[in-house]
């Protein structure tokens, strides 16, 4: 039981830490709950483990070149994420009909664009499995764990960001705020991709 909590406790304190797909959730949270956004990205959230889970079980080799480039890519998307939400935004209604399945995708891809979560999820996750555990037992678990939380921070975040959004004031800086949070990831993520080239 003591491992579940450090592992709670733990995986608290990453996801609560802002990132693009949380941006996203802010962002999306100015019409109701983005329920398909954030479906989209606790999807991508388990996919990343899955893999993890499955490269550590299996002991398979992960080549960085290969991440390098998904990294990259995935940054590439994340500035054109941005720009196409920059350039929609004068002219974007408050009662236009978002499309749940776009914001689902939408959500889904950025939530994969960093595969080097991957690394991350390897180097961590094996601090809580040890040799003694059913490993697909404790994977189940630690997945299970890691959806909760995702989803109560998500939603924190959502909910937080509909009451800023009811003032006039925040209601600006909490609609450009995501945009240039996003465009930051992606410059960050092709500038890491390209010096690693290099």
């Amino acid at each position: 039981m003591s491992t579940y909590i450090t592992f709670a406790l733990s995986i608290t304190l990453l996801i609560v830490s802002p990132g693009p797909v949380v941006s996203l959730v802010i962002s999306e949270s100015k019409y109701s709950f983005p329920r398909n956004t954030v479906a989209g990205a606790l999807l991508a959230s388990q996919i990343l483990l899955i893999i993890s889970l499955i490269v550590i079980l299996s002991a398979f080799h992960i080549d960085p070149v290969f991440l390098n480039l998904c990294q990259f890519v995935g940054g590439i998307y994340l500035i054109y994420i941005a720009w196409s939400s920059f350039r929609h935004s004068a002219t974007e209604s408050n009662h236009v009909i978002r499309s749940s399945g776009k914001q689902f995708w939408k959500s889904l891809k950025i939530g994969l664009s960093n595969p080097k979560d991957i690394l991350f999820f390897i180097a961590f996750l094996p601090t809580f499995i040890t040799m003694d555990d059913d490993f697909f037992e404790k994977s189940i678990h630690l997945m299970l764990i890691w959806l909760i939380i995702d989803f109560l921070i998500m939603t924190m975040y959502s909910l937080l960001a509909q009451r800023i959004f009811a003032s006039v004031s925040g209601k600006t800086i909490i609609h450009y705020l995501p945009i240039f949070s996003i465009l930051g990831f992606g410059l960050l993520a092709v500038s890491r991709s390209l010096s690693n080239f290099l």
